[in-house]
C-alpha cells in the first residue's frame, strides 16, 4: 500500500467523526504569526489560539507539512511513508474518567479513527491514566491493523487538556516506521508551550 492510499483511507475514516466543539478554549486550527520586520519576511510561527490565555505553539521540523482547518491540524511526516499526526478535539469529555467503567467507551471511540477498508486487528495495547509532560492526564490506545499488502499501526491518545476540554492525538504510520513516527510526535509534544502574542512575532534568537 502506498502513501496516498493510506492517507485517503484515514481521511475517509476521520470524515465520519463528530465535528469538534466550537465551545473549546484551545482551537486546534493552525494559524501563523509573521514578523513585520523586512529582514524577517520569511519568518512564520505556527500557533493555536487559546481563548483568553496565551497562544499555544508547536515546532514541527522542516520535514513536516501542516494542513488543517475547522478546529483540527494534520501534520504529515514527509520523510516517512504516509505517517501523520492529527490533533483535534475529542468526541468525549474529560469528565468521562479513565476508569474501568469507561474503558470500553474509550476503546470504541479510538476504533472510530481506524483506517477504512478490510481490516484485521493484529495487536492491541493500552496505557491507561498516564501523565504526559507531567501536566496532562491521558490514555493511549494503540492498534496494529493488517490491510491488504501492509500493516498500519495507529495510536489514539486522549488528553484531558483542561477540566472542560479533552483533545485527541491520532498517530498513524506503516508499522515498520511507527517507532520513528512516535519519536516525531514526542518531539512535537516537547515543543508544546504557551507564548505571549507579542513574542509570537519574534524569531527564537531574539
Amino acid at each position: 500500500m502506498n502513501q496516498p492510499k493510506l492517507l485517503a483511507l484515514l481521511a475517509v475514516a476521520l470524515g465520519a467523526l463528530p465535528i469538534a466543539s466550537s465551545q473549546a478554549d484551545l482551537d486546534l486550527t493552525p494559524r501563523y504569526a509573521t514578523s513585520d520586520h523586512p529582514a524577517q519576511d520569511d519568518f512564520q510561527r505556527l500557533y493555536f489560539s487559546n481563548g483568553d490565555e496565551e497562544p499555544v505553539i508547536i515546532k514541527p521540523d522542516h520535514h513536516t507539512t501542516v494542513t488543517g482547518g475547522s478546529g483540527e491540524t494534520t501534520l504529515q511526516f514527509n520523510n516517512l511513508q504516509g505517517a501523520s499526526l492529527l490533533l483535534r478535539n475529542s468526541p468525549l469529555r474529560p469528565d468521562l474518567s479513565f476508569s474501568e467503567a469507561n474503558l470500553e467507551t474509550y476503546r470504541a471511540t479510538a476504533r472510530q479513527f481506524a483506517p477504512q477498508g478490510q481490516l484485521k486487528v493484529v495487536k492491541e495495547s493500552e496505557e491507561i491514566d498516564i501523565s504526559l509532560k507531567n501536566i496532562w492526564d491521558a490514555s493511549v490506545f494503540t492498534t496494529t491493523y493488517a490491510l491488504p499488502g501492509s500493516e498500519v499501526t495507529q495510536s489514539v491518545t486522549f488528553i484531558n487538556y483542561t477540566p472542560k476540554q479533552q483533545i485527541v492525538l491520532v498517530l498513524s504510520a506503516f508499522s515498520n516506521e511507527f517507532e520513528d513516527a512516535q519519536s516525531r510526535m514526542d518531539q512535537i509534544l516537547r515543543t508544546w508551550s504557551s507564548m505571549s502574542p507579542e513574542r509570537l512575532r519574534l524569531p527564537d534568537d531574539n
